[in-house]
């Protein structure tokens, strides 16, 4: 499973890569070039990665909530739970 979830990964940084050399004529236009590649290159980089993202949305859902529960933990020695034990971090 875990193996699908970085192939899915790889595949998905390969194709950011590969979209950011073919927006690059986009640069060249005077005036909005920077802005205007940025915006091609997120909108269809948002897109692709929510399409390959879906099968495994599950994983990122439990690193989005690992990531945002050691944001809260981050600093506290312990945190006391019922019948007096603590879980130290």
């Amino acid at each position: 499973m875990l193996a699908e979830v970085l192939r899915s990964e790889r595949r998905h940084t390969r194709f950011r890569s590969i979209l950011g050399y073919v927006a690059l004529p986009i640069g060249v236009i005077p005036g909005i070039s920077t802005p205007a590649q940025k915006l091609v290159e997120e909108t269809i980089g948002a897109s692709v990665a929510k399409k390959l993202k879906q099968k495994h949305q599950w994983f990122y859902m439990l690193r989005d909530f690992a990531d945002s529960w050691e944001d809260v933990t981050k600093g506290v020695e312990s945190i006391p739970l019922t019948l007096g034990y603590h879980v130290a971090y």
